[in-house]
This record gives structure tokens, sequence and C-alpha cells, in this order.
């Protein structure tokens, strides 16, 4: 049964319990938002089409035919690139523990796209015009930090007054805000190198300034 097959780890067992596997095995060694991320893209992309195939039976042109399935999603490339990294992890693990011979994502080759990458940006006069229609202090403050630092979002989300370095017009980051399964969590950053100390300009440090004189009763450790 498929279910002798999944306990033994038999090469013939379906791609469904392979990832089952994989997953389980990757929950002990990642953030919980980095794992709701792994589950998301093998729920929505990799076991409609694998699911029910014994991994044996998935060969580079299946995963072809895949990848051309997945070309005409409207995704980004970037995107259609981190869905064929995890499926190639998946017979990465597969290798490694079940006695797979061969990875046939990997034969398949990248998943590529025609479509052309560009990049959004604000010039800094079109900053300054949509920060002219912002009256909120707090919004006023998060908008630029964001602008000026370049820091993402949740980065931003989680600051404490006390990552703030007046005398050097500094601010550190080392941590950052997810919201997983509906609920709030602060974690560390996704890589070491996330952890950084950013430089403020005068006008920056002057807007959060402004916005640390309307506390009342503040914890310089709280959010």
């Amino acid at each position: 049964s498929e279910y002798k097959l999944k306990m033994s780890g038999s090469p013939d067992m379906t791609f469904a319990s392979l990832m089952e596997h994989y997953l389980d095995d990757s929950r002990t060694r990642m953030k919980a938002s980095t794992m709701q991320t792994k589950v998301s893209k093998a729920n929505n992309y990799l076991l409609p089409y694998f699911g029910e195939l014994p991994i044996t039976a998935i060969d580079a042109r299946k995963v072809r035919n895949w990848q051309n399935s997945m070309l005409k999603k409207d995704l980004k490339p970037s995107y259609l690139k981190l869905i064929h990294g995890e499926l190639s992890a998946v017979f990465n693990y597969g290798i490694r523990y079940y006695g797979l011979i061969d990875n046939p994502p990997k034969i398949g080759g990248a998943l590529r796209s025609l479509k052309m990458k560009t990049s959004n940006f604000w010039t800094l006069d079109e900053f300054n015009r949509a920060l002219e229609q912002v009256t909120d202090i707090e919004a006023r403050m998060l908008f630029t930090l964001l602008f000026w630092t370049g820091m993402r979002f949740g980065e931003a989300l989680a600051l404490t007054l006390n990552d703030f370095n007046f005398t050097n017009k500094t601010v550190r980051i080392n941590k950052t805000k997810n919201r997983i399964s509906g609920d709030n969590s602060i974690t560390a950053p996704k890589t070491e190198k996330s952890n950084r100390t950013i430089a403020l300009s005068d006008d920056v440090i002057e807007q959060v300034q402004q916005y640390v004189e309307t506390f009342y009763d503040y914890n310089p450790k709280d959010l």
C-alpha cells in the first residue's frame, strides 16, 4: 500500500509522500515563515501536477511539460525560478535519503520565462510629491524610512526605539515582522547578511525624532 511504501521510504512512493517527508524534515531546520512559503509552493504548484505520480515515473519530459504549464501562469520570472528550485530540492532530498538516482528538474533545465524583468522605483520628485499627501506623522516617518534606507516593510514594522542611535545617526536591523497563519510574529531576518546597521540622513533622523515626541509612557524595547 502507499502507506507502507511511504513508511519504508520506497522509490515507488508517490511524489506527494516524498514531499511530505521533505517538508517534515524541513520544519526542524527552518523558520515558520520560510515553511509557510514552502508549503504554499507545494500545494499550489507542485502537488496538483506531480502529487499522485510515483517518483520513479517523473522524468525530464514530465518536468518539461510542467514547466510549459507554469510559463502560462501570470507569475514573475523570479518566483518561477523559486518554484523550480523547490521541485529540484525535493528530488535532491530523495536522492540523499530515499535511493533516487536522478534529479529530473536538474536534467530538464532551468525554468526560464521570456518576460522582461523590469524594476519599478520612484524618483526623488515622485517620492516628495507622494509624501506631501501624507498627513499622519507615523505614516510619514515609516514612508521616509522605507524610501531612504531600502529596508523591507517587515523590518521597518519590527523596529523599536532601541534600534535607533540618534548620536551616530544609524538604525539597526536585526529582526523582522511576519504574519504566519494569521498571527504576527517577530523573528530574526531571513539571512545573516540581513543583520545590518544603516546610516540615516539628518532629515530622516528629524522625522523619527518628531514621531518619538508623540509617545507617552513608552518602553524603548516595545514595538
